[in-house]
This record gives structure tokens, C-alpha cells and sequence, in this order.
């Protein structure tokens, strides 16, 4: 039989946390009817603030996953499977050859085919 006790609560532990907690959501101008959207956006809107432009073109064999990812079309799992593809056959030759990457969308490839190139780098 097993025997469940229940534990005991500090209660000025739970204070300071909740004056804590009341304190951040004053400092970020959060309150208990804003939206987890509104959150975000402006949270990613502090973020590509600081993010550099991209080139208008990005050779496929020397773009890391973080500059992949900032693709339309290219979320982080797709961005490590083509660098993991790179890594395992080497560079690219060809920009068709990322359709080979699992998953890849055509529709992505289509709006992409245009910016990215393949750069001549050794084996």
C-alpha cells in the first residue's frame, strides 16, 4: 500500500515568489487579460531588429543553419537537415540537389530556387 503525505508548504517562499512574479509582469506590462500574441509579437519584433539583413543571395554550401532558417519556407528542422545532408555527401552541386534533402517542400523550392546558389567549395 502506498502512502501519499502531503507537503509541507512555506508560505513565505510562496510570497516572495508571487510579489516576484507580480513585480515582472509590471516591469514587462503584462497583465492577466493580454494575449500570448500580442507577447509575442513584440517580443519577435525586438528580434529582428537586431538580426542583419540577408544577402540576396546565399550560397548553399557556407550558410549556416541560423541564416537558413531565416528563409520563407525553411523552419529549423529543415534547415538542419540540409546542413547535416552537406556534412554527410559534401558541398552541393546543384541547387536541384535539395530537393533530395527529406522533406524539402517543392512549393518552398520554387520561391527559393532564385536566391540561393551553389558555390564552388572543396571536397
Amino acid at each position: 500500500m502506498f502512502v501519499w503525505i502531503h507537503p509541507e508548504i512555506d508560505t513565505e517562499k510562496e510570497k516572495k515568489l508571487i510579489s516576484s512574479w507580480e513585480a515582472f509582469k509590471q516591469i514587462q506590462n503584462i497583465n492577466e487579460h493580454s494575449t500570448g500574441d500580442n507577447t509575442k509579437k513584440s517580443f519577435q519584433d525586438a528580434l529582428d531588429a537586431n538580426v542583419a539583413e540577408l544577402p540576396d543571395s546565399i550560397d548553399i554550401n557556407t550558410a549556416d543553419s541560423a541564416i537558413l532558417v531565416r528563409l520563407k519556407g525553411i523552419g529549423p528542422a529543415t534547415a538542419g537537415k540540409i546542413v547535416a545532408k552537406r556534412k554527410e555527401s559534401g558541398p552541393f552541386t546543384n541547387i536541384d540537389q535539395l530537393l533530395e534533402v527529406r522533406h524539402f517542400p517543392d512549393a518552398t523550392f520554387k520561391i527559393l530556387k532564385g536566391h540561393l546558389y551553389v558555390g564552388m567549395t572543396k571536397k
